[in-house]
């Protein structure tokens, strides 16, 4: 019989030059990221969660974790890989000997050497590459061909049709990815200077240190942020609800960067929070679990449990 690997919950933080988890009542451990930080990732498969492995050959410690949903591990696998590539940078070492490679077994490893496997390393980059231009070919074929049908429908049109076939034109550029689409820093930091932004919209925390409930996630059609966990109840709700982007790793067009601004955590819980019940409390972090932290989330948003109830005067009799 093959033994499995028994997994027990920790949190997890992620600084500069450190990768800090803690378990409860179990202490806490520290990785440190630097120039010889390597990165192994499993990809999740449908039915199947990967994992992630964090190690320092120096000291000869590890770090192996699994992530709740696709999302979190390829956010996870995302800023770990930036925060190696930061030390490396900081260290002097050019871009090109940061080691990014593909194992037989589909995992990759970041590190700041090269050895033997270079060769298909240099395969697996120009693949990736070849991948990219293949995808951005695809997407200009598809606008094109939008252009195209569009400007065919517009020759039998009317004036007034061919403003709202312009409009449809528009949003669907939006949808398909516009030329002037942001992301990174420059996104995360108009979206956190929003009044209320600062922390997630659906919970609190009574131990930030450990359990940070600083946004990671937006809603582009309601208008808020939330932390990475609540992010995962949100994408449960679907997309007729909650629209999810990443607000660091996700491209955002300017006109959803515009709808987000004018509203904001502290917009949409003045409407959506405005009438909670004296005996429902805001999920904590450190001691909500996840099913409490739904429940709260799918009566905010899904049922309207918490708006203001309007009740219409009584007409005068007679």
């Amino acid at each position: 019989m093959f033994s499995s690997r028994r997994w027990r919950r920790r949190f997890l933080e992620l600084h500069p030059t450190t990768l800090v988890w803690t378990r409860e009542k179990k202490g806490k451990g520290i990785v440190f990221i630097d120039t010889d930080t390597e990165l192994n990732e499993t990809p999740p498969l449908p039915g199947r969660l990967g994992s992630i492995t964090v190690s320092v050959p120096a000291e000869k410690r590890s770090l192996v974790f699994r992530c709740s949903s696709f999302d979190e591990h390829k956010e996870w696998v995302n800023q770990i890989q930036a925060a190696v590539e930061q030390a490396a940078a900081a260290a002097g070492v050019t871009p090109g000997s940061v080691r990014l490679g593909r194992k037989k077994s589909g995992s990759f490893m970041v590190g700041s050497s090269l050895d033997s496997s270079g060769s298909a390393l240099e395969k697996f980059q120009a693949e990736r590459e070849a991948s990219k231009v293949e995808k951005e070919a695809s997407k200009e074929a598809r606008l094109a061909s939008f252009a195209a049908s569009m400007r065919s429908v517009e020759e039998d049109q009317t004036e007034e049709d061919k403003d709202e076939v312009r409009a449809r034109r528009e949003e669907s550029d939006d949808v398909l990815g516009s030329a002037d689409a942001l992301c990174g820093p420059q996104v995360e930091a108009r979206l956190l200077a929003i009044a209320g932004n600062a922390t997630c919209a659906d919970c609190m925390t009574s131990d930030p240190a450990h359990h940070p409930n600083t946004p990671a996630w937006g809603s582009t059609n309601l208008g808020s942020l939330f932390c990475i966990r609540c992010s995962g109840v949100h994408r449960k709700l679907g997309a007729h609800i909650t629209k999810v982007l990443s607000i660091r790793i996700d491209s955002w067009s300017e006109a959803q960067l515009q709808a987000m601004e004018a509203l904001g955590n502290d917009a949409v819980n003045a409407e959506l929070e405005a009438e909670v019940p004296g005996n429902v409390e805001k999920p904590d972090l450190a001691l909500s679990s996840m099913e409490e932290l739904e429940a709260y989330i799918r009566a905010k948003y899904e049922l309207g449990s918490f708006r203001q109830v309007m009740i219409p005067p009584l007409r005068p009799s007679g």
